[in-house]
């Protein structure tokens, strides 16, 4: 058996939209077609603002510099600059 410590997050928008005030009283069809819209067009800039921004914290708080994308740091793990992660 294989242990991972990846975190990851699963979204079920049927579930997200049924739940959220003004989807309440939506019947499962409308539910899905407005799902399906979302998967379509909904972006993730506000999550991986978040996930910058936890980075830059977490350096700070380590003594990281992180100015030096050349520089390799050892701390368990590889933070890589937008133009490398593309």
């Amino acid at each position: 058996m294989a242990i991972y410590n990846d975190c990851k997050i699963t979204i079920n928008l049927n579930k997200l939209i049924k739940t959220r005030p003004n989807g309440l009283d939506l019947d499962d069809q409308h539910v899905d077609n407005i799902a399906n819209d979302l998967r379509r067009r909904m972006t993730f800039d506000c999550l991986f603002e978040q996930v910058d921004d936890a980075i830059t914290e977490y350096a700070e708080d380590c003594g990281i510099d992180l100015s030096e994308p050349d520089d390799t740091n050892s701390f368990g793990f590889q933070i890589y600059t937008k133009k490398e992660a593309v």
